[in-house]
């Protein structure tokens, strides 16, 4: 689907950003989250609250995390929004906290911009 579509769809706001992952040979940027599955519109009252699946993008022809950050680890990311900035651009701000050894949390900031023709959820069942 085009990504204004998704944006329409889903309801990423409190979803949490498990890991990211580029292929370039592929052009496909993947994300994986825990989806607040509660907030979707489709949610009935037995379904799952939290659903652990895959946000793929295809035909990526740009993605920017500011400020840089190591992709090959966890990530555990709060989606605070998502929101389209032009037809194939979605900018998705999340938040990350670290607990130091002083017990103080550290919380920084990220926004992913990501060009592409399309997006996808897929659940992992």
């Amino acid at each position: 689907m085009k990504l204004i579509e998704f944006t329409k769809l889903f309801n990423l706001h409190d979803s949490v950003i498990n890991n990211l992952t580029y292929i370039p040979n592929q052009f496909r940027l993947r994300l994986e989250i825990d989806l607040c599955n509660y907030d979707q519109s489709w949610f009935k009252q037995n379904d799952p609250e939290i659903v652990t699946g895959f946000i793929e993008f295809t035909e990526v022809t740009a993605y920017e995390i500011e400020p840089q950050i190591n992709c090959s680890e966890e990530i555990n990311g709060s989606i605070l929004n998502v929101s389209d900035v032009a037809d194939n651009c979605l900018k998705i701000v999340f938040t990350t906290s670290e607990v130091q050894s002083n017990y103080s949390i550290i919380t920084n900031t990220f926004v992913l911009l990501v060009t592409a023709e399309s997006v996808q959820w897929k659940s992992v069942r």
